[in-house]
């Protein structure tokens, strides 16, 4: 039996979350699965008119790109291409897909523009934005940055349905068959042939927005699952790029999923090491790696119900309270450094029975997590990319289980999908300039997955960031790096010495913070 709020467990196979302030960010990590599981660039700028050689312009207009929930976001130029459902028949049935411009402070930008591809599958490039802006502050004196919401995503015919909420105490557990009818009801409120909403699509679709734009070459910032986009365009496209940055490194050859438990487990390991490595963080708790084991075996054992206040609204909630709970929150909070600092006090004040603080932070980020993804796309994804690679009892002995891999295997028996051919899935070999970035403490793409990757990349070099999480584009000196790797795609000027001022942050001894 699979439980309804295990589904959340499927991250956005590899999401591209920043938790800083308790909110997600955009990334590829945990997915919420049941509610949620360029020839020279001629633009006339006056105009915000791209020149197609191919056909009609792109028509820009001012647009705000606003995150889910958000009041207001940065400002950047909108436009709707109209492209066919399947490329290869271009006068079938056809969607739009949006697109935005963030123009370049020089009057006479570089001719080659930047792209940055969003994490989950089923994050919004669009909305997104807000979150990673800060890191291309220096880019952006001298090239565009081009932002292209995946189909099935944000404004680009989103594949969304409504499913049960995993935090409702009323909903039973859930089994294989309930999953799969979940999927069939999903596919019943969707108007399109969802087997055409893949990474290939993608491409397709990327590479119909290079030549409309005009542009000879780009350069590729993939985050999370934005890298298995980046190592597939150049597999198909190489001609196209100038340069790839990749963070949070999904290796070609990986079927996201497979590893997210024994990756979570070696990512809690390092950080309760940390805590036990710190005198006033030892002093203070019980050995972490027992305190998982006993509250693991006590939600197991015992679960139930807690009255929560709602860290948004106020209001009194009747939240769940059993393993599956536990373990979304510690795979949650594992992601950045900010919420591992809270993970030793949350799981502390469990285990003294007082489990509240914990489930408040459930509370919240579930609620988020719902905001950012298309499970509909995600699932056209996973199905046929990862899925057939997928080993049965992948990450059964883990704080995850084998859960994940049921929920798949569920919901992929009956959610139409296009397997990807074995050339797919093969490493990716190539000379292209490449940059590949990584957190210390990633749960879900840790630096291992850049190197199985950096092996067949002839002019590749890959950079961890000390005591971060997922996706550290935005870190320390990383934009300044990302800046100069981008504008001479190579590696002469890229001094990486000051990634070692980076550390992790203190964990949390009390609510107040950690030792002064």
């Amino acid at each position: 039996m699979l439980r309804s709020p295990a589904h959340r467990l499927w991250h956005l196979s590899a999401g591209h979350h920043d938790l800083r302030d308790h909110r997600l960010r955009p990334d590829c990590g945990i997915m919420r699965a049941m509610k949620t599981l360029l020839l020279p660039l001629l633009l006339v700028l006056a105009g915000s008119v791209a020149a197609d050689p191919a056909g009609a312009a792109i028509d820009f207009s001012p647009c705000e790109l606003k995150a889910p929930g958000a009041f207001s976001g940065p400002e950047a130029d909108c436009a709707t291409l109209t492209v066919p459902v399947n490329h290869a028949q271009p006068d079938g049935a056809t969607i739009q897909l949006r697109l935005a411009r963030i123009t370049a402070r020089s009057q006479q930008p570089q001719a080659d523009p930047i792209v940055f591809l969003a994490g989950g599958p089923g994050q919004s490039a669009l909305e997104s934005w807000s979150q990673i802006a800060g890191a291309y502050r220096q880019l952006l004196a001298e090239r565009h940055v081009y932002l292209l919401d995946q189909r099935g995503t944000g404004g680009s015919h989103p594949l969304r349905c409504e499913l049960p909420d995993p935090l409702d105490p009323t909903i039973a557990s859930a089994d294989a068959e309930q999953l799969r009818q979940q999927a069939s009801d999903c596919l019943a409120e969707l108007d399109v042939d969802v087997r055409h909403f893949g990474t290939r699509d993608y491409l397709a679709d990327l590479e119909l927005v290079r030549q409309r734009l005009g542009v000879a070459q780009w350069n590729l910032v993939g985050g999370s699952y934005g890298t298995r986009v980046a190592l597939s365009y150049v597999q198909a496209h190489p001609e196209a790029l100038r340069s790839v940055v990749l963070d949070g490194v999904v290796p070609q050859q990986v079927a996201l999923g497979q590893d997210h438990g024994a990756n979570l487990e070696a990512a809690l390991a390092a950080q309760f090491a940390r805590c036990h490595a710190d005198d006033a963080c030892a002093e203070t708790f019980n050995d972490l790696n027992q305190t998982l084991a006993a509250l693991r075996e006590r939600y197991r054992q015992v679960p139930t119900t807690v009255l929560v206040r709602d860290p948004r609204s106020h209001r009194s909630l009747e939240v769940p309270l059993n393993h599956d709970t536990l373990a979304g929150v510690v795979r949650l909070y594992a992601y950045s450094p900010e919420t591992a600092a809270l993970l030793p006090l949350l799981l502390n004040q469990a285990l003294e029975g007082d489990p509240r603080p914990l489930l408040a932070q459930a509370v919240m980020i579930y609620s988020q997590i719902e905001e950012i993804i298309s499970h509909g796309m995600q699932l056209s994804v996973i199905c046929g990319e990862d899925h057939p690679w997928l080993e049965p009892d992948a990450g059964a002995d883990t704080l995850i289980g084998a859960d994940l891999v049921e929920l798949m295997t569920a919901q992929c028996a009956v959610w139409p999908h296009r397997r990807a051919p074995a050339e797919f899935k093969q490493p990716v070999d190539s000379d292209l300039p490449m940059l590949l970035l990584s957190g210390e403490f990633d749960p879900v793409t840790p630096p291992a997955y850049a190197e199985r990757a950096l092996a067949t990349l002839g002019n590749a070099r890959h950079l961890v960031a000390p005591g971060q999480g997922h996706i550290v584009q935005t870190r320390g000196c990383m934009p300044r790096l990302m800046t100069a790797f981008i504008r001479d795609a190579g590696f002469d000027d890229l001094d990486s010495d000051c990634l070692e001022q980076l550390s992790p942050l203190p964990f949390f001894l009390d609510f107040n913070g950690g030792q002064p």
